[in-house]
């Protein structure tokens, strides 16, 4: 049975009221066209890490639209009490192998990345408390409180903090320290090959419809003390 719970384990988060394992850690890397050569080839990788406390596959995470809610088993993994989700933006030099140091940057994405570094930039949902919602009795699922602390949503967290790669073959292993945001952790996480919309999904939950999150203190507000 240990050896059960253990496989289930992606790392761990740490998080101003708490520490979790993290059970689901999903990678995927791509060339970023956002800055290209003379020749308009890119010239950097984006590697984006979703990081949970929710068991999702990578072909099931959800984009918060009427469709996800539609099945709020998956989607609980953004909604549910507790819920902590942790989204990475990585940034490299496409010649340069991803095992790096990578620095929060409050600059637009890659305009800083070096020979010596890459450069991040990352999202954080924390739910500290949800309130159930019934639509009509068809469709039931949970949302963050509506009570200041239930929840906190910083879709760009500012530096200063890391993210530093230690492995990245086959599994993506290494560190993180949002230090604005006092979350950090460690991942383990595996390449998603089976969701050719994972990048694509997972840009689009950093821009949460604000009509499911309008509950939730904003980045560059001050932090509830319930989080």
């Amino acid at each position: 049975m240990l050896v059960l719970v253990l496989a289930c384990r992606s790392g761990v988060i740490h998080y101003p009221t708490g520490t979790d394992d993290l059970r689901a850690a999903w990678f995927q890397t791509a060339p970023y066209t956002g800055r290209v050569d003379e020749n308009g080839e890119p010239t950097l990788t984006q590697t984006i890490v979703m990081l949970a406390n929710t068991q999702v596959d990578c072909a099931d995470i959800p984009t918060m639209d009427q469709k996800a809610l539609d099945s709020p088993e998956t989607v609980a993994v953004f909604t549910r009490e507790n819920a902590r989700v942790v989204i990475l933006f990585l940034y490299q030099d496409k010649h340069r192998d991803l095992v790096s140091t990578y620095v929060l940057d409050d600059d637009p994405p890659g305009e800083n990345v070096t020979t010596e570094n890459g450069v991040a930039s990352a999202a954080y949902l924390g739910v500290n408390e949800s309130e159930l919602v019934d639509e009509d009795g068809l469709v039931r699922f949970y949302l963050p409180g509506s009570n200041p602390g239930d929840c906190m949503l910083v879709q760009d967290v500012p530096s200063p903090g890391e993210v530093v790669i230690n492995d990245a073959s086959p599994n993506l292993k290494g560190t993180f320290a949002l230090d604005a945001v006092d979350v950090s952790g460690r991942f383990d996480a595996k390449e998603c090959t089976d969701n050719p919309e994972f990048m694509t999904t997972l840009q689009s939950v950093v821009l949460l419809p604000p009509d499911s999150f309008s509950m939730c203190v904003q980045g560059g507000d001050k932090t509830p003390a319930g989080d």
